[in-house]
């Protein structure tokens, strides 16, 4: 029987362009994530993820990586979604830069989730230029055998799922610390959203410049709103931002003056709301950093009385986790509310580098959830508020309350609120 299983699989990777074709229940999606890694490190991993709704019988992934100098060492599914499956595989062809990863349950089926299903490893000489390493799609030949990307069903059949690529960024180390980062954002379809822009600046801030990058197509841009951030609505000539929906670019400027500036600090400096377009299915956007009209990038000015420089920040990229609103409540339709509090494990675990935690509230409260690492430090606080009675969720984003990326390892999430205390560990994997 395992044999039999083996070769059906054999036979559907022989002939994608057979038994290849377009999944019609989206979102199932494999995509790469994006990494920034200071060249001077050497090494650098970037997690492959899938996202799929429905159980599926195996995994076929074929990459490629666009670097001659930059060494793909080794693929891994320890810490994966896959981990666990019994029939897997791995090839690499360095003289190509592709390579192949597969797993396929034998008697156990892939579930339903959104996760890391394994991790990609390079290394490289300090000799190498600063360069970005795009992974891709590609066709990985072995011998007679064609692999691809490709995900097959509960009946072994191979279809091809939304793809989406990632980078390796080898940067310089920045000669500030100063950073800015998108955070994660949960949105429904139709539904205006915020996309909260977040900045680390270890000295007074004149000007700030950010540059998005963002699918207008998929997303309309609404307003700005800098109710509840670190920034007092400055007085400026220009405009706080410019649009341009027909090059998928966003250009946000904050003046503030000599004697009046931003004070060094961290947390959220601005608010830009989006609505996402009805039509859109479930999936995840990227909101990356570029350079607007080709002219202005992402920057931050000091004031002069700081020596006046101008430099780029590091940056994160974040996320927009798209959900389709599957229902629509009834006039009179009874909605009851969670009988008992509870705080669920988060999810995805591990994760890399964002986690979701849900809490259920039968009574409104303040809530105030935290982030210990194993040594009992705190690392970030990531509610202190008053909430209503129901289900809501938070979202970790791997970062200290100073914006800075943390550490892989276990670390403990701990909700507080009217006398009740209740923790739960996670793991982080990067």
């Amino acid at each position: 029987m395992k044999l039999l299983i083996i070769l059906i699989m054999t036979t559907l990777m022989v002939v994608p362009s057979i038994f290849g074709q377009i999944d019609p229940n989206m979102p199932d999606t494999v995509y790469i994530d994006s990494m920034l890694v200071f060249k001077s490190v050497g090494h650098g991993v970037i997690p492959i993820n899938l996202a799929n709704d429905e159980e599926l019988s195996g995994v076929s992934l074929a990459l490629t990586y666009s670097s001659t100098n930059v060494m793909l060492d080794s693929f891994s599914f320890v810490g994966g979604r896959l981990e666990t499956v019994a029939f897997k595989g791995t090839k690499i062809d360095p003289s190509n830069s592709t390579m192949n990863a597969f797993a396929f349950g034998q008697t156990e089926l892939i579930q339903p989730g959104n996760g890391p299903i394994g991790f990609l490893y390079f290394s490289w000489d300090q000799s190498v230029p600063f360069q970005t390493v795009i992974v891709d799609s590609t066709t990985f030949f072995a011998g007679q055998i064609v692999y691809t990307t490709s995900l097959s069903d509960q009946e072994f059949v191979e279809f091809i799922p939304q793809f989406r690529p990632g980078k390796l960024v080898l940067d310089p180390e920045p000669p500030e610390l100063d950073s800015i980062w998108i955070l994660p954002a949960l949105a429904n379809t139709g539904e205006t959203f915020p996309l909260e822009i977040a900045m680390f600046n270890e000295d007074d801030v004149r000007e700030f410049a950010f540059a998005l990058d963002y699918d207008s197509e998929l997303l309309k841009y609404d307003s700005i709103s800098l109710n509840g951030t670190r920034v007092v609505p400055p007085t400026t000539n220009s405009p706080l931002v410019q649009n341009q929906n027909s090059s998928h670019q966003l250009l946000m400027r904050l003046n503030f003056n000599e004697i009046d500036p931003l004070l060094a600090g961290t947390g959220t400096i601005a608010s830009l709301w989006f609505t996402p377009n009805q039509s859109l299915g479930d999936t995840i956007l990227i909101m990356d950093t570029t350079s607007f009209a080709g002219v202005v990038s992402t920057t931050i000015t000091r004031p002069l009385s700081s020596g006046g420089t101008t430099f780029t920040p590091f940056f994160n990229y974040g996320t927009v986790q798209i959900q389709t609103v599957t229902g629509i409540n009834e006039p009179g339709e009874d909605h009851a509310l969670p009988v008992n509090f509870a705080l669920e494990q988060n999810y995805p675990n591990p994760f890399n580098p964002t986690t979701k935690i849900q809490f259920s509230l039968p009574e409104s409260g303040k809530i105030k959830i935290e982030v210990f690492n194993m040594v009992g430090r705190k690392v970030r606080t990531l509610a202190n508020k008053q909430f209503d009675a129901g289900v809501h969720e938070v979202i970790f984003d791997g970062r200290s309350e100073r914006g800075k990326p943390l550490a892989s390892g276990v670390y403990l999430y701990r909700l507080t609120t009217k006398g009740i205390v209740e923790s739960k560990k996670m793991i982080m994997l990067k």
